[in-house]
């Protein structure tokens, strides 16, 4: 209670989160009337929500996370270098992800798509890191050796990027992806927000379509290369 007296905290009936908590608590409270016999004073109820909005607050105000326009902005790459963008599909309950994976040159124009369907793999994070050394033996395959590996999930491109071990369910994946990493003249790992791999996103259909591998040359599905021709109008020059 000193706490909040401190910090001043006022109940905002407005707030989403203040009308979330409030509806929550008053749930949890008919609860216990019902089936343990316990009534909540009014005032508890209102200090409990109280402390639930101003935690919430202060956790939004610690994590600094960056604009989001900045991390969907598309740039064009120094000459030697190819865009690799991958992405994921999981089907939860069949644990059958798909790999997707797009590669680009400096001017936008599509070198190579395809996508790997997977079997038997354990969870999305497992799947997110597998996608990433899948989308390097992509590259390989076609002959790219000056790499950069763009893909929306923040978790599989800082452990990519980590030199400290993991001890997660990732690590397999990511300990091979390093691995790989020496197969390349240059390979860069970077983190991109979903609106800036909507190319990758939008190959899902052909996917779950699809219970093969499919790749492309110089190609790719047609709701793809729609997306991909908006992305090379937004290219910033600078």
């Amino acid at each position: 209670m000193h706490n909040l007296v401190v910090r001043r905290i006022t109940n905002n009936v407005v707030s989403p989160r203040c009308r979330c908590a409030t509806e929550d608590n008053l749930h949890m409270s008919r609860n216990k009337l019902v089936n343990e016999g316990k009534n909540q004073r009014i005032e508890d109820l209102v200090t409990f929500i109280q402390s639930y909005c101003s935690e919430v607050d202060s956790l939004a105000t610690s994590l600094h996370h960056p604009h989001t326009h900045d991390l969907v902005r598309c740039r064009p790459l120094s000459s030697p270098l190819v865009k690799v963008n991958i992405d994921k599909c999981f089907i939860s309950g069949e644990n059958k992800p798909c790999s997707r994976i797009i590669v680009r040159d400096e001017n936008g124009h599509v070198l190579g798509s395809g996508f790997r369907v997977n079997f038997h793999i354990p969870s999305c994070f497992s799947a997110e890191a597998l996608a990433i050394v899948q989308g390097l033996l992509f590259a390989l395959d076609v002959g790219f050796h000056d790499v950069h590996i763009e893909s929306d999930s923040k978790s599989s491109i800082s452990r990519a990027n980590s030199r400290t071990s993991n001890f997660s369910e990732m690590r397999p994946y990511t300990y091979y992806a390093k691995r790989l990493t020496s197969c390349f003249s240059s390979c860069i790992f970077s983190f991109i927000g979903r609106k800036g791999n909507r190319a990758t996103h939008a190959m899902a259909f052909e996917c779950l379509r699809c219970s093969f591998d499919c790749s492309w040359v110089e190609d790719a599905p047609e709701q793809v290369l729609k997306i991909v021709d908006d992305d090379r109008l937004m290219l910033d020059p600078t």
